[in-house]
């Protein structure tokens, strides 16, 4: 598998970063009553084209990941698992008690303007703790309280685990009728959403993202001139956003692909491209804490326009106090507690770190 280089890996972390920021701008706005233009009908939710973006982006990385270390014996779904445990959870469970202190708060302040008592209780807290909320079809739990964006974590934790499966499970020399059994299982919230579930497709979206991650692995990108890679980066995300502002639907497998295959061409176009060291820790500075700001900044707006009102003042607001708090949430849980909760992990189940 090739190696993705600085250039390249600056390249994600930018539209990441710059992702989970128009997650916060697409529901500030959305929150506080401001321009129309920026939401249906006159354009569509940014927020939402930010979740495919996500989605594809997970895509890219994990498969990235597991071929990476296909050739490793030591790697097998049990280090797996803890990998992508401890990037979820460190994170989200810090988070989840986050939201669920901030609505108990709005909750004392003022319970006449709260919106999720019926999301707000033991069953859903436990329930999103297994991430086994908000799937339509089965309605075990709805998302806790305010934390509205947890329904998207639900969705990509199990294409992980069933994805992560089913690799490890070709490289076995015999499958059991366990294995087997327990694949089904893993694969009853992926598949469901391929073609539907709520995010219409996001697993399909997600299997775009392993897509062009072999399509960027192959020789045909290799032997392209670099100014036709940018035209090839310009042609499908032209098409990706004409496509989205026509149907003013973000989740859409055409427009998918189509944005897919742009963020692609543009990983290629800047794969040897040489940050200067302040755009690089910039770029990162934000990254570091695009996860966690993606899940805690809908509660604090919630909380703001329960309790003050909209405006763009509330919109300010939101917006540098969500950064600001998911920031140093950032720093503590999504970068140091992931590592610490991983080389735990790995010790107690005796893999080598």
């Amino acid at each position: 598998m090739r190696k993705i280089s600085d250039g390249c890996s600056i390249t994600l972390d930018f539209v990441r970063a710059i992702s989970s920021q128009l997650v916060v701008i697409g529901h500030g706005i959305s929150f506080c009553a401001l321009s129309t233009f920026f939401r249906p009908p006159n354009s569509p939710w940014m927020q939402n084209i930010a979740v495919v973006i996500f989605f594809i982006l997970s895509g890219f990385l994990i498969t990235y990941s597991l071929f990476s270390k296909i050739s490793k014996s030591e790697y097998f779904f049990g280090k797996y698992f803890v990998d992508r445990f401890s990037r979820i959870y460190a994170a989200f469970i810090p988070a989840l008690i986050f939201v669920a202190l901030l609505d108990y708060i709005s909750i004392k302040v003022g319970s006449e303007g709260y919106r999720y008592f019926s999301a707000f209780n033991i069953k859903t807290f436990i329930g999103n703790i297994l991430l086994l909320n908000d799937f339509p079809n089965f309605k075990i739990v709805t998302s806790f309280g305010s934390g509205r964006p947890f329904w998207t974590l639900a969705v990509e934790w199990w294409i992980y685990m069933f994805v992560g499966y089913l690799f490890f499970l070709f490289k076995r020399k015999r499958i059991s009728l366990f294995n087997i059994l327990f694949l089904c299982f893993l694969s009853i919230i992926p598949i469901y959403n391929i073609v539907g579930g709520r995010g219409n497709g996001l697993t399909l979206y997600w299997l775009f993202g392993s897509l062009v991650l072999f399509v960027w692995n192959s020789n045909i990108v290799k032997t392209i001139s670099r100014k036709y890679i940018f035209g090839f980066a310009s042609f499908f995300s032209i098409l990706s956003v004409l496509r989205v502002y026509k149907t003013k639907i973000e989740y859409d497998p055409s427009f998918a692909f189509l944005l897919a295959f742009g963020l692609l061409f543009f990983a290629e176009f800047f794969d040897k491209t040489k940050f200067n060291e302040f755009v690089k820790r910039s770029i990162r500075f934000v990254a570091n804490y695009s996860y966690t700001l993606y899940l805690i900044h809908y509660s604090v707006y919630d909380f703001l326009i329960t309790h003050y009102g909209k405006g763009l003042r509330i919109f300010l607001i939101g917006f540098f106090v969500s950064n600001f708090i998911s920031y140093f949430f950032g720093i503590l849980f999504e970068v140091k507690l992931t590592k610490k909760v991983k080389k735990t992990l790995y010790v107690l189940m005796d893999y080598k770190y």
